[in-house]
């Protein structure tokens, strides 16, 4: 992350093409009936964890994008842009 203000994010799924009804991950993050706010953090992994937050951020964008799975075979996948709230 080179900009804490302004996040890329891609949606859940490692191969096929990802899709927003998936209904565990995609679907309730891009539903505004179902999610209100979302929050950034990091879990650094040292000898004991550390979080670092980010604060609340909003999507702003959403892009289609071929990329490669972890199958080795291209797919689409989706990819959020966030930025950072002013609260």
């Amino acid at each position: 992350m080179s900009d804490i203000n302004s996040i890329k994010y891609t949606l859940f799924g490692h191969t096929g093409d990802q899709d927003e009804n998936e209904k565990r991950f995609n679907e309730p993050l891009l539903n505004k009936n179902k999610t209100q706010n979302i929050y950034l953090y990091r879990v650094k992994k040292m000898v004991k964890k550390e979080y670092l937050w980010y604060g609340k951020y909003d999507i702003i964008d959403k892009v289609k994008k071929m990329h490669i799975g972890k199958d080795k075979v291209m797919r689409n996948i989706i990819i959020l842009s966030l930025k950072k709230s002013a609260f």
